[in-house]
C-alpha cells in the first residue's frame, strides 16, 4: 500500500468525541487467524488510531484487543502510511472505558514492549 491516504468513508474527520493520545501496545486482527501487534495511538469512546500496521493492510472492518480485555469490533475509516482510523460498531461502555483508562494509566511505553516482546 503506498503512503497516500485511502478514505472509506465520507465522514473522516468528523469526530464524535475527543480523543486521547496515547502509547499502548494492543493486539488487532483484521479477519484472518493470526493476532499481531500495533501501537495504540488515541483512544476515544467511539474510535482509535493504530501505528505500526503491517505493510499491506488492506480491510474495512478489525478487532482490537488490550491485554487482559474481550476484543472490541471496529469499522476501519481510512488507512494511510502504516496507520489506520477505526470507529468502534458499538462505541465503549462505561465500564469497557474504566478498563482501557487503567491500561493507559499503567502504559508501558512503545520502546519497553519491543524489548518485552
Amino acid at each position: 500500500m503506498s503512503s497516500a491516504t485511502v478514505i472509506l468513508d465520507r465522514n473522516v474527520g468528523r469526530r464524535v468525541a475527543p480523543r486521547t493520545r496515547c502509547s499502548l501496545m494492543v493486539e488487532y486482527k483484521d479477519g484472518g487467524p493470526k493476532w499481531e501487534r500495533a501501537l495504540l495511538a488515541d483512544l476515544s469512546v467511539t474510535g482509535f488510531k493504530l501505528s505500526g500496521i503491517r505493510p499491506g493492510f488492506d480491510c474495512q472492518s478489525i478487532w482490537l484487543r488490550p491485554l487482559g480485555m474481550d476484543p472490541l469490533p471496529a469499522k476501519v475509516r481510512w488507512a494511510a502510511g502504516g496507520s489506520v482510523g477505526c470507529e468502534f460498531l458499538y462505541p465503549l461502555g462505561q465500564e469497557t472505558e474504566v478498563k482501557l483508562r487503567e491500561l493507559l494509566a499503567r502504559e508501558v511505553p512503545a520502546e519497553r514492549m519491543k524489548v518485552l516482546a
